[in-house]
């Protein structure tokens, strides 16, 4: 099934992160947050199931641009908005580890008229490190 295009271009994302990251307030008294996250920036492809039934065939699939990565979930950003609940798989890769993370959307808000910033949650905790490429020195 060939991917849904994205709407968000390169330099639209990279001030939208921007931004994110100037508003990002963590909650008092220690959050909700379980996992501590790391920048994760790369293009990747989400794909949706039924809420119920058989999770072999994917309702479809979105282009989506990561924010965020902790061993409990995933952060992105989409043109769609999505229900939280919904079943969605993401493969993660880094050279030559790969690793398909199942789960389902935890939250989704807007972050402007035509922009959502979204919450995978995982169902099986990963190593988030083994993904999060080391950055370069020159």
């Amino acid at each position: 099934m060939p991917a849904a295009t994205s709407a968000i271009e390169d330099q639209l994302f990279a001030r939208l992160f921007d931004q994110l990251d100037r508003n990002q307030r963590e909650p008092r008294g220690g959050g909700r947050r379980s996992n501590n996250r790391l920048r994760y920036r790369y293009r990747h492809v989400i794909q949706l199931f039924a809420n119920v039934g058989d999770d072999t065939q994917p309702l479809r699939s979105l282009a989506v641009i990561t924010r965020d990565i902790s061993s409990g979930g995933i952060g992105f950003l989409h043109d769609s908005e999505l229900e939280p609940g919904s079943r969605c798989v993401v493969e993660l890769v880094n050279g030559d580890r790969h690793a398909t993370a199942r789960g389902h959307v935890r939250y989704c808000n807007p972050v402007n008229s035509a922009i959502y910033q979204i919450g995978m949650h995982f169902e099986t905790p990963i190593d988030p490190l083994l993904f999060v490429r080391a950055p370069d020195h020159n």
